[in-house]
């Protein structure tokens, strides 16, 4: 007997006969066949998408600063990711997987090297630092972070740089050249 036929007996033997209650078997029968017609639904995973349109940074230094990201492409919900200057809050916890990449561009001639590195709550995370080195004038080089993230409802997000070696302070964060993707996990 095909499932279907089996769940119209029980339908017919529920709304038609008050007197002979279904078997629990039947009953179990009935709620797998609604449970197979209509799967329950998972919680949607948040995602968001931001990049740095133009006026990225310019003359970096030995002094810390934060990247530029000043735009949206993309956001599940605006009320769970917060972009501010410069900064993202996140206010969800949970696992989010975390897509950052920029470009900078030196253009003096000496070679410099620039240290970069992920800070939740203005702490750095262990494993979230890279570099670029660059040999001379109008060199550029990406760099990339990925990992994933546990982060607590209103942890904030940002990108930190430094020259870490060379004396050009010539180096720039490229226009369009920077992006950041977090997802849900």
């Amino acid at each position: 007997m095909s499932l279907e036929t089996r769940i119209q007996e029980v339908l017919t033997q529920i709304g038609t006969d008050v007197g002979n209650k279904p078997s629990s078997s039947d009953v179990d029968i009935l709620i797998a066949a609604y449970i197979l017609a209509n799967p329950p639904s998972a919680a949607p995973k948040e995602y968001a998408s931001f990049y740095l349109d133009s006026g990225g940074l310019t003359g970096i230094s030995n002094t810390v600063r934060t990247l530029v990201i000043d735009n949206t492409r993309n956001n599940s919900n605006a009320t769970v990711f917060v972009l501010a200057l410069n900064e993202l809050t996140v206010n969800k916890t949970g696992d989010y997987k975390i897509s950052f990449d920029t470009y900078i561009n030196n253009s003096a001639t000496s070679r410099t090297e620039y240290s970069i590195w992920i800070e939740v709550n203005g702490t750095g995370i262990v494993g979230g630092r890279s570099a670029v080195y660059q040999r001379g004038y109008d060199s550029g080089q990406s760099t990339m972070y990925n990992d994933i993230v546990s982060l607590t409802t209103g942890d904030k997000i940002r990108f930190r740089i430094q020259r870490t070696d060379g004396g050009s302070t010539a180096g720039y964060q490229d226009n369009d050249g920077t992006r950041l993707t977090i997802e849900e996990k």
